[in-house]
């Protein structure tokens, strides 16, 4: 059964982290389950990742379901846009900017911005990159 029959696949964020290469490593055994979202099929969202923390509050809430698309070309960026990072500190889900003194770093802003200052990354140490589409919110 492939995904498309099987719906969307839900990995822990670690999952995410350590990957490398061309193509998602990410195991299909570490998938939490499969989810069906219509607006997400449409959207070539590749997997979907439950959002840690409170740093992206409002817009991205504990618990929530992001939606993500791997990108390629980590020579252009949406500047402004949310993104989930698979770096060398591990993986986190930040709206990015440029460095306007240091082009090989890019900023990372918190949405709760008062409670977790922005700061910089290296370029060098982004492994993989993927657009945040959108996200879902879970009620219990």
């Amino acid at each position: 059964m492939d995904n498309e029959e099987k719906g969307i696949p839900l990995y822990p964020i670690e999952a995410v982290a350590g990957a490398s290469g061309e193509d998602i490593s990410v195991e299909a055994s570490e998938a939490e389950g499969y989810y069906r979202i219509p607006e997400f099929s449409s959207s070539c969202i590749d997997f979907l990742v439950k959002v840690k923390g409170t740093s992206m509050c409002p817009e991205y809430q504990n618990g929530d379901v992001a939606g993500v698309r791997k990108i390629n070309d980590l020579t252009f960026f949406q500047w402004g846009k949310v993104y989930l990072l698979d770096t060398d500190r591990g993986a986190f889900i930040k709206r990015l900017y440029p460095c306007e003194e240091n082009p090989d770093l890019i900023v990372c802003h918190s949405d709760n911005a008062e409670k977790y200052p922005r700061f910089n990354i290296p370029r060098s140490s982004i492994r993989n990159v993927y657009l945040s589409l959108g996200s879902a919110r879970l009620r219990e």
